[in-house]
């Protein structure tokens, strides 16, 4: 990948405590309808890692006792990367953010 754009991804399930922020490495050429539909999927993977899932997909019959938890506050979205805006999303012990590549 030649040329490439970096960003951060800020993932948000509608519930306190269970968001997230990743970095990540693009393609210039990326549309961004594929960036939305990209971080729309890791926003729900997030939210699916807590057991809270997209509303859209409540069944019509469910109980109270039902334990799952739907949210219509799932989303993900993109920023281009700023390290003085972003650098403190960071985890670990590192200088500077670790972007995961992938071609979209």
């Amino acid at each position: 990948m030649s040329d490439t754009r970096k960003i951060i991804v800020h993932l948000y399930t509608g519930y306190c405590g269970m968001d997230a922020h990743e970095f990540y490495e693009i393609n210039t050429d990326a549309t961004e309808e594929a960036i939305s539909e990209f971080c729309w999927e890791l926003a729900r993977d997030n939210a699916e890692m807590y057991g809270i899932y997209p509303a859209e997909n409540m069944p019509v019959d469910i109980s109270e006792d039902d334990m799952v938890q739907y949210s219509y506050n799932i989303e993900g979205f993109y920023e281009d990367y700023n390290p003085e805006k972003h650098d403190r999303f960071m985890t670990g012990n590192s200088d500077e953010p670790e972007f995961q590549r992938i071609y979209l």
